[in-house]
């Protein structure tokens, strides 16, 4: 996980202070009503993060004082899912397995955006995150 460290290390000092940069994952494509395409992750997402589920928001804040934070909204651990699809990472996994200084349900970004935005100068969102002023997944 160094690796996935150092290249958001490498991307967090070209960000100005009191700016947030946003990427999305990839979303899971269904094919018919009960399966899904293979997934595979937004290559950018990956190349930032290593982490490979669906349904994914990364952010990485850095303040005033040039502290900079990486945020991982994702889904939670969810035991019934988890028998037909595969362990999940969950928010603790988020932070142990892969670095996130802070995790969060992704069903809550909406209600956790605004105040990681707030006092924020710069704003760098991947094209199709915002739509009709909602985060949108």
């Amino acid at each position: 996980m160094d690796e996935f460290k150092n290249r958001r290390n490498k991307l967090a000092q070209q960000l100005s202070n009191d700016s947030i940069m946003l990427l999305r994952g990839a979303k899971l494509q269904h094919r018919n009503s009960d399966v899904e395409y293979f997934f595979r992750q937004n290559s950018d997402f990956y190349y930032l993060t290593g982490f490979a589920e669906p349904d994914a928001v990364m952010a990485l804040i850095k303040d005033a004082k040039g502290q900079v934070e990486y945020v991982l909204f994702n889904r939670p651990n969810d035991p019934e899912a988890e028998i037909w699809n595969g362990k999940r990472a969950g928010q603790a996994g988020a932070k142990l397995d892969f670095g996130a200084d802070a995790a969060y349900d992704i069903a809550d970004l909406d209600k956790i955006i605004p105040t990681l935005l707030e006092n924020k100068k710069i704003f760098i969102i991947q094209s199709g995150l915002v739509k009709n002023s909602m985060l949108q997944l």
